[in-house]
C-alpha cells in the first residue's frame, strides 16, 4: 500500500503481489476489515483509492481469484483530515418540532381592461305600447349600451326641429291627435352620440265618445221602429 496514511482528496494506490507460481491468474478480490469489497475485483494486482476520506480507514488485503482461502496480511489505511488552517468550530443547533398546519388558497388575479366605445344598440320602447287613446298618457324610454356611460338622452319628434325633451325617459300626458308621429331619442356619452329608431306614436279617439255615439244611434233606430210599427197599426 502506497502510502498507509494519508490526508483526505488525497488518492491511494494498492498493490497485490503473491511469490507463489500461479498460471493462469484470472483476477484479484480486494478485502477491507475482511469483508469483501463490492465491485472491486480487477484482472490488475492494482487498486486504487480517489480522493479518500475518512470513510476509507480501515484494514485492507487482498487474495487472487480462486484462492480467497490465502489472503494477503492485513495493511492499516488511515485517512487523516486535511487542516485547512482554520480554527476548530463546533456549532450546536437546538431543533423544536412543533405541529405545523397550512391551508392552501387558489388565489385568481384577473385583469379586464375596458376600451372606450361610442353608444350602441340604441333604442326606444313606450309603455303602453300599441294605440294611445286621446287624453291618456304614454311613457318613452331610451335605452343604449356605451362604455363610457350615457351621460346625455335627447328627444326629437321627426320634422321637428327643436328637441322635445331631455332625460331617459319622456312622458306625454293628455295626449292629442297633434301628438301622432314618429319619436326617437340621442344617446351621448364622452366618445359620440348614437341615434334610435324612430317610434311611430299613434293616437286614438276615446273609447267613451264612440260608445256614446254607438249607443245614439242604436236607440235613434229603435225609435224609428216603434213610429212606423205604432203608424201601421193605427190604419
Amino acid at each position: 500500500m502506497d502510502p498507509t496514511s494519508v490526508s483526505e482528496r488525497e488518492n491511494v494506490t494498492l498493490t497485490c503481489r503473491t511469490k507463489c507460481t500461479l498460471d493462469p491468474i484470472t483476477g484479484y478480490s480486494w478485502y477491507k476489515n475482511g469483508q469483501p469489497i463490492p465491485n472491486s475485483n480487477t484482472y490488475s494486482p492494482v487498486y486504487r483509492l480517489f480522493s479518500v476520506s475518512s470513510e476509507d480507514t480501515g484494514r485492507y488485503s487482498c487474495a487472487v481469484e480462486g484462492h480467497e482461502d490465502l489472503p494477503s496480511a492485513e495493511e492499516t489505511l488511515t485517512v487523516t483530515c486535511k487542516n485547512m488552517g482554520f480554527k476548530p468550530l463546533v456549532c450546536y443547533v437546538n431543533i423544536v418540532v412543533k405541529d405545523i398546519s397550512c391551508k392552501c388558497k387558489r388565489i385568481f388575479k384577473s385583469t379586464v381592461f375596458f376600451t372606450p366605445d361610442s353608444p350602441r344598440n340604441t333604442s326606444v320602447s313606450a309603455s303602453p305600447s300599441g294605440e294611445i287613446v286621446k287624453g291618456s298618457s304614454v311613457t318613452l324610454t331610451c335605452s343604449s349600451d356605451a362604455n363610457p356611460p350615457v351621460d346625455k338622452y335627447t328627444w326629437y319628434k321627426k320634422n321637428v326641429t327643436s328637441p322635445k325633451a331631455s332625460g331617459q325617459s319622456y312622458s306625454i300626458t293628455n295626449i292629442s291627435s297633434e301628438d301622432r308621429g314618429e319619436y326617437y331619442c340621442e344617446a351621448e356619452n364622452t366618445i359620440a352620440s348614437k341615434n334610435s329608431t324612430a317610434l311611430m306614436i299613434i293616437v286614438a279617439g276615446k273609447q267613451t265618445s264612440v260608445m256614446t255615439a254607438a249607443v245614439g244611434i242604436i236607440v235613434v233606430v229603435l225609435v224609428l221602429i216603434l213610429c212606423l210599427s205604432g203608424l201601421m197599426w193605427f190604419r
